[in-house]
């Protein structure tokens, strides 16, 4: 059971080119509503994860799957989640040239300590979002999108959930307040082909 104010860790996991893990990790709180059990919790992460993820898929290349979504509470209790599959999404839908693997677009999330943010490296996207490495409109309104889901708490039936970031040592979850789209792509070196994750 998770029940108001624990912690789980939920871990939305893609693929690219049918070999490259990829992983976001999100901390969520429940915040209110009272115990649910582990498979509804898993079932209300994955409709705010697909919601999430639904509004930049069409800007990704077609062989960017997405796999499954796990989870952990990481305060309240130890259950392992039980995996679920995405909703609907299956996989991006553009089939425009893609961006080289470890090219990705950054958003964070801003908490009330500068010393805490939650970061998001989303990657599959193509060159139509790119242009010396900035990138474009389309693209960044739908990170917009993304990182607003993100940083709102959202409600399932009588539940209230939070996302933000925990400190597993001192055990204090912390909420985000606002975000950031970073205009520039970043990259991460274990993405590059081969290493995955």
């Amino acid at each position: 059971m998770v029940d108001d104010l624990d912690v789980v860790r939920v871990t939305a996991e893609m693929e690219m080119d049918g070999v490259e893990d990829v992983q976001n990790v999100y901390h969520v709180l429940k915040v209110s509503g009272g115990p649910v059990t582990d498979t509804v919790f898993m079932d209300d992460m994955a409709a705010q994860l697909e919601s999430m993820y639904l509004t930049f898929v069409a800007r990704q290349i077609t062989s960017y799957t997405y796999n499954q979504i796990t989870g952990q509470q990481v305060f309240g209790g130890s259950d392992i989640m039980p995996d679920v599959a995405w909703p609907t999404i299956i996989a991006g839908l553009s089939t425009s040239d893609a961006l080289p693997l470890q090219v990705t677009a950054l958003v964070a999330g801003q908490t009330t300590s500068s010393k805490k943010q939650g970061r998001k490296y989303l990657g599959g996207f193509t060159e139509l979002d790119n242009v010396n490495g900035v990138v474009q409109p389309g693209l960044t309104s739908a990170l917009a999108n993304y990182a607003l889901e993100w940083i709102t708490d959202f409600v399932s039936g009588a539940h209230t959930y939070r996302f933000g970031v925990f400190n597993v040592l001192s055990s204090v979850f912390t909420p985000f307040v606002a975000s950031l789209i970073l205009g520039a792509f970043r990259t991460q070196r274990r993405r590059t082909a081969g290493f995955g994750s």
